[in-house]
C-alpha cells in the first residue's frame, strides 16, 4: 500500500486518507508487506487514540514476515505517533502509523 491520498482534498485536516483503516470486528493480516508514503496514517484502526472520536475497533491486526510501516503522515495533520506506544509484532518498523 503506497501513496493513498492523492487527491487534492487528501490535504484537508477533515478528510482522512489513510492506506488502510479498520473498523468494527475486522480481521487483517499482513505478511511481508511494506505500507508507506502514505497522506494520513499508513494504517490505521477506529479508535481515539488514531484521531477517531469513539472506539470503534474490536478486531485484530496480525503481523507475519518482515513488515514495513514508514514515511506515512505526509499531510502533516497527524501529531505524534500513536503505533509507537503499543508493541509492535516481530518484524513490524512503526513510523507514522496507528495500529492496534
Amino acid at each position: 500500500m503506497e501513496g493513498n491520498g492523492t487527491y487534492p482534498r487528501c490535504q484537508e485536516v477533515e478528510i482522512i486518507c489513510n492506506g488502510i483503516r479498520v473498523w468494527d470486528q475486522a480481521q487483517l493480516t499482513l505478511i511481508d508487506s511494506t505500507i508507506k508514503d502514505n497522506t494520513d496514517w499508513g494504517l490505521a484502526a477506529w479508535l481515539k487514540q488514531c484521531g477517531y472520536d469513539r472506539d470503534l475497533f474490536t478486531g485484530q491486526v496480525v503481523f507475519e514476515g518482515q513488515n514495513v510501516i514508514e514515511d506515512n503522515n505526509k499531510s502533516g495533520n497527524h501529531k505524534g505517533n500513536p503505533g509507537s506506544s503499543l508493541e509492535p509484532a516481530r518484524g513490524a518498523r512503526w513510523a507514522g502509523v496507528s495500529a492496534a
